[in-house]
């Protein structure tokens, strides 16, 4: 299966990229700085493997990326990463992991979506359980590399005194959800709440019901979206388009409204 360069994850790395790169005017001067001063591998040529996985999570597959634009790096994560904070943009950054690598989506979308309604913690075995199924090859170690991405990015935490056992702790940043729902969806137009219980957005933060919910409502109260109940229907009206939705990040920061809840 298409992705299993998800064992090269690099965190911290992509954070720094993103804050970066509006210094470029090009994907390829970005990527040469990746190359030759950010990435601290001794082989040059996994240097530039890793510079090109990077470039393909953070840009190539990114709809809102055309290398033939005036400033091709002024793209809606760049502009948005301006007004998050690391813990945020480090969840935006694990919804373009997911948007661009075809291992990850899968394990979102087929393993972890649903039940998210009904754990809270999964298992090793149940996940080389599922890669089986998948006929992906080589379970143990695709296990291992998801395991590692997942527990980077600060959505899994090992359970004490279960070894295999991992606790789900999921993303609860209201900017990056806030983003990722505009990037995702695009137009400013009314969406059932039903579009977004079937969203990437969701499965990237594994969000139950409950808690994707709270972000709806946390987003209407930030008048960030309208939010409206009508004929037994809950529906959402975006008002902005990805390449705006910046300048509505920056006043949830001033607001002081992170990880869902007013600081």
């Amino acid at each position: 299966m298409e992705g299993k360069d998800i064992s090269v994850v690099l965190v911290d790395e992509a954070v720094q990229v993103v804050r970066e790169a509006s210094e470029f005017d090009s994907l390829e001067a970005l990527k040469q700085y990746v190359v030759e001063d950010l990435l601290p591998q001794n082989s040059k040529q996994v240097r530039k493997r890793y510079a090109a996985i990077l470039a393909k999570r953070l840009f190539v597959d990114d709809p809102y990326f055309d290398e033939s634009s005036e400033n091709p790096l002024r793209t809606p994560l760049i502009e948005s990463a301006k007004h998050l904070s690391d813990d945020s943009l480090k969840s935006v950054i694990f919804y373009h992991y997911a948007l661009s690598n075809k291992v990850l989506s899968t394990v979102l979308e087929d393993f972890f979506a649903p039940k998210l309604n009904d754990i809270d913690s999964i298992t090793k075995s149940d996940l080389e359980d599922f890669f089986e199924t998948k006929e992906i090859g080589n379970e143990e170690r695709t296990t291992k590399d998801i395991l590692r991405c997942f527990t980077q990015f600060d959505l899994i935490e090992k359970a004490d005194g279960d070894e295999g056992r991992y606790l789900l702790s999921g993303n609860r940043s209201l900017p990056a959800f806030v983003y990722s729902l505009h990037h995702e969806l695009g137009e400013p137009q009314m969406y059932f709440v039903e579009d977004i219980q079937g969203s990437l957005t969701r499965r990237a933060g594994l969000f139950n019901d409950e808690t994707l919910q709270e972000f709806i409502y946390d987003g209407w109260n930030a008048d960030v979206w309208e939010y409206s109940f009508i004929s037994d229907m809950e529906q959402v009206k975006l008002r902005y388009t990805p390449e705006d939705i910046s300048s509505e990040l920056a006043e949830l920061s001033e607001s002081g409204v992170e990880n869902g809840v007013p600081r």
